[in-house]
């Protein structure tokens, strides 16, 4: 077979560092490296799956040819991720398959992410090869202690049947993205992929590079960040990115904090405590370099005695702050030369007090203090948000994505809870069906853990339950349960819900919501959504249901009595568990109830109600008037519904949170945040404005937590008293961008926010349209073709997404918007400018996120205006009329070209942009590693040459018009 590649062979690679030994002691730093023979993968448009190295199937190898002239070779990169503890991996080179005559070399574990594909390089001294040779990469592990445990090692592949024995994950479809774009997924043309037994194996080919330190003449570096990158700096340990300024000294009335100061804390140290004790003294040390000392003490003397010296106490040992604090995680600090105060309710007030220190001394950005007493308490509790990457898969996989580096940064931008998603069918055992819960006992060992974990840095733990739908086979053991049939969400086939208004699933939730607390008594509480995509009863999907029970019961009373049986059971464990119950997507089973009445009035009067601020709200475009479909922030909110209910519940005295997304929103989900801050701090303000709101749900998972402005801001939004809104940004400017730069950066937000204000919101231009895809969408000159790569946030042909504002009204509404990004974008251009060194790159992200946001807003138009444009061309007849349109849309497909081409260089430099969490690939339309990426939007570029050099032009020679017109 003829293989199409999409290798890196000469393609020079920039900075690679090797600090590990990888078992040789021939290792040394990498500068700079030439790519001498390799293959690599998009992994958002070419299949990638993972081999398992285990101990049936220990080796896999790859042969590879180096066309380069005669040289030497200084390393190898391979992808591989442990899964559990497999012990070492073995690199090898050789002339045969498994043979180290070249080289060999060992990676530990502990060397290589456990999420993802990654390069992973190994550097030796340089060895010398023959060019034209064909050489082989081994990659194996010797004997494996734990059964469960063995290595995912990614290859590519175009066939099924050959690779069923060696994929751990079974078979997905091949990626037709690949169709859509006109070109041939990523292929090894110069070797082939073997088995442990020096087999070829069809159509698999192994990714790896072949490097060398020696510079090859006339080739340049390629720039930019790894794909999934960002994901190695969020796990990591914190307090790596943000350096003192040598420059800056204590002025009058402020002193330095130097390595003579000592943190004292009396004893017994809580867990939390102790967490945030090392995390302020690592934080001095690594970006202050301060080495704080610690003292731990019986109790606190006289404070007077104290020099030199920040004591942290509670209420407790210091009582003389008690009258300051009302909850857990309410803080005093009182800054005064000789010492420093950090009282809290509880260690998460110390934890909280602490973070505050850490924020003032960045805010200098030096250990310099002044004398301030301030008191901050929380206005809401919990404040949640989930990971940004393998949400969904917590329970699924062996090493939690949880990992310290990312606690750490969730605490610091003032979250104090996470969600984990789980079906309760796959969670829980039970006598009634046990057939359900086969894993349980590994899912809740995980659990505890993470919940352990966790609380150390005063987070808790909520499962988010869903109760999907169940296989027939299932209902053929127990036909009395079988309730509503459907197929929505489901994988493969049709299925059944599992009826909750039969004495057998009533009893089930009960004793479900009973086990789970007992088995994790340390959960902090659940959340449901009753009905719609989560927590499933027979009116899910609609007021007509199969179900012969439920149609005989109203669809609120299903819901409220589904609810009634999960939290009979969990209070009958703990009763002071959280259950959060939300009504997204009632209107599809209560669409007269729009404010979810009656249903509120059915439910338990213990459980808490969790709305969406501003989902359905009405938005007014210039007299259409149409609700807004899900999470937006070109909307502020609140939603008529949200308010009914807020009186509602207030009046009725029962607990309400909210759903407020905090970074990104439904107009955008795939950059890891908006940069809109006056804008989110206008959502915040609003959100205050209803004071009997205990807690706040602060994002779906669509990309989750990620360190940026918009947490920070999160932070200071939630404690009162609420800093002013303008000094915080100023503050977040100074220390991020540099002072010079904190006017340029305040008006470029200001433009955001208000060019966002004329985002056309509608749910099939969020996700409908080219604006997911962005840059990455093809441009298709065939209006009569469909793409094969068409669910949800994919790709898209026609004009659908304009139909319910006009192609002319969205054109018009995103040019507005256009208009004031580019004045922001401008500023920020300035300011890069006029950048400090240190500053620089931070800046430059800044900047890449902005104008990537640009570059789907003109993927629309252009797609938009090419559309029509092909419309026009295929039914006219006129020759002129052709040449002027065919003219046309060669100049919007080179407006297109451009476009792309700007956002190439800007993803390639951020491994954030196009990412958007998967979610088990249960996300509309987002595939496993994102939306797009720097590798699609490449494939893009060639689909729209392609466009503007062939098919255009074949166009016209086949009605008899000369290109020469065009």
């Amino acid at each position: 077979m003829k293989k199409i590649s999409f290798c890196m062979a000469g393609i020079f690679l920039l900075v690679i560092f090797s600090p590990f030994a990888m078992g040789t002691d021939l290792q040394k730093k990498v500068k700079l490296v030439s790519i001498l023979a390799g293959h690599d993968y998009d992994p958002i448009t070419d299949l990638a799956i993972p081999v398992s190295l285990n101990n049936s199937n220990t080796i896999i190898s790859q042969s590879f040819v180096i066309s380069h002239p005669s040289g030497s070779i200084s390393g190898v990169g391979v992808k591989a991720c442990p899964v559990g503890h497999p012990g070492r991996l073995t690199v090898k080179i050789g002339t045969r398959p498994g043979k180290g005559d070249v080289v060999k070399a060992v990676i530990d574990e502990s060397e290589l992410t456990p999420f993802f594909e990654t390069w992973h390089d190994v550097s030796f001294k340089p060895v010398k090869f023959r060019s034209g040779v064909t050489y082989y990469l081994s990659i194996s592990v010797k004997k494996i202690s734990d059964e469960f445990s063995y290595y995912k090692v990614w290859c590519t592949t175009t066939d099924k049947e050959t690779m069923d024995p060696y994929i751990e994950w079974g078979w997905q479809k091949l990626n037709t993205a690949n169709i859509d774009y006109g070109v041939e997924p990523a292929t090894y043309k110069d070797g082939n992929a073997f088995d442990s037994r020096g087999n070829p194996i069809a159509e698999l080919d192994v990714p790896f590079r072949i490097w060398t330190d020696e510079a090859v003449s006339g080739m340049l570096p390629e720039p930019g960040e790894e794909p999934l990158h960002f994901i190695k700096d969020i796990i990591s340990e914190p307090h790596q990115n943000f350096k003192r300024d040598p420059k800056m000294v204590a002025g009058a009335n402020e002193w330095l904090i130097d390595n003579d100061w000592t943190i004292v804390v009396p004893k017994p140290v809580d867990a939390v405590t102790r967490t945030a004790v090392s995390d302020f003294r690592r934080f001095m040390k690594v970006e202050m370099g301060v080495e704080v000392k610690l003292d731990e003490v019986g109790r606190l003397k006289d404070l007077n005695s104290y020099k030199r010296a920040i004591l942290l106490g509670t209420k407790e040992t210091l009582p003389q702050f008690s009258a300051k604090l009302d909850k857990s995680e309410s803080f005093v600090v009182d800054s005064s030369p000789e010492r420093v105060i950090v009282c809290g309710y509880d260690g998460r007030g110390i934890l909280r007090g602490l973070i505050y220190l850490e924020d003032k001394i960045k805010f200098k950005e030096a250990p310099i203090l002044s004398s301030f007493s301030i008191g901050k308490t929380p206005l809401y509790n919990p404040r949640i948000t989930c990971a940004s990457f393998y949400s969904k898969e917590e329970l699924d996989e062996p090493e939690s994505n949880y990992t310290d580096g990312l606690l750490s940064r969730i605490t610091h931008c003032g979250f104090n809870a996470i969600w984990l998603y789980i079906d309760i069918q796959n969670l829980v055992k039970s006598d009634l069906f046990p057939e359900l819960g086969a894993d349980s006992d590994l899912k809740f060992k995980r659990i505890n853990a993470l919940i352990e974990k966790a609380g150390k840095y005063g987070i808790d733990v909520y499962l988010y339950l869903i109760k999907e739908p169940l296989p027939a086979a299932f209902f053929d053991h127990h036909p009395e349960v079988r309730g509503h049939k459907t197929s929505v969400f489901l994988k493969k086939g049709e299925g059944n819900v599992l009826c909750t208004s039969t004495p057998e699933g009533e009893r089930f939730v009960t004793e479900a919501g009973k086990y789970i607390f007992e088995h994790a008594p340390l959960l902090r509480g659940a959340i449901i959504i009753a009905g719609g995509e989560g927590f499933r009863h027979c009116y899910s999907q609609g007021l007509k249901t199969t179900c012969s029970r439920c149609s005989q019961r109203q669809p609120c009373e299903v819901a409220a009595g589904m609810v009634k049986c999960l939290n009979n059971g969990i209070r009958s464990v703990k009763p002071d568990a959280d259950l959060a119950v939300w009504l997204y997507g009632a209107r599809g089973w209560a669409p007269e109830d729009t404010n979810d009445v009656k249903t509120i009035t059915l439910l338990p009067k213990d459980v808490i109600l969790l709305e969406t601020f501003e989902k359905e709200g009405i938005i007014d475009f210039d007299g259409i008037r149409i609700p807004a479909y899900d999470y937006t922030i070109s909307y502020l909110g609140p939603a008529e519904r949200f308010v009914a209910q807020e009186s509602l519940l207030k009046k009725l005295n029962r607990p309400f949170w909210v759903k407020a997304e905090h970074a990104i929103s439904l107009e955008w989900i795939q950059t890891p945040y908006l940069p809109v801050y006056p804008r989110w701090n206008q959502r915040y303000a609003k959100i205050r404005e209803y004071p009997s709101l205990r807690g706040i749900f602060a994002n779906w998972s669509h990309y989750g937590f990620m360190p940026s402005l918009c947490t920070e801001l999160f932070k200071w939004q939630t404690f009162s008293p609420v800093s002013d809104n303008n000094d915080v940004l100023s503050q977040l400017a100074k220390i991020n961008f540099g002072e010079n730069n904190v006017k340029r950066c305040l008006e470029a937000w200001q433009h955001f926010s208000e060019g966002i204000q004329y985002y056309p919101f509608t749910s099939s231009i969020c996700i409908g349209s080219p604006m997911p895809k962005g840059p990455a969408h093809p441009l298709f000159f065939d209006p009569k073709y469909r793409p094969a790569h068409s669910f949800g946030r994919q790709f898209h042909s026609g004009l659908g997404y304009t139909n319910r504002l006009g192609a002319a009204y969205v054109v018009k509404r995103l040019g507005m918007m256009e208009s004031e990004w580019n004045k922001g974008i401008d500023c920020l251009k300035e300011a890069v400018a006029n950048a400090a060194p240190e500053k620089k790159k931070n800046l430059e992200k800044e900047l890449g996120v902005a104008t990537i946001l640009r570059c789907c807003m003109r993927t629309v138009m252009n797609f938009t205006e090419f559309s029509q444009l092909t419309s026009v061309l295929h039914k006219s007849k006129d020759k002129d009329e052709i040449i002027r349109t065919a003219r046309a849309m060669k100049q919007t497909a080179q407006r297109e070209l451009e476009n792309s081409t700007t956002a190439l260089g800007v993803v390639r430099n951020d491994s954030r942009l196009g990412f958007s969490n998967s979610g088990k690939g249960e996300s509309s339309g987002v595939r496993r590693a994102g939306i797009y990426t720097a590798k699609s939007i490449e494939k893009k570029i060639i689909q729209v040459k392609r466009v503007i050099e062939k098919e255009i032009p074949e166009y016209l020679i086949g009605k008899g018009i000369s290109v020469k017109d065009l």
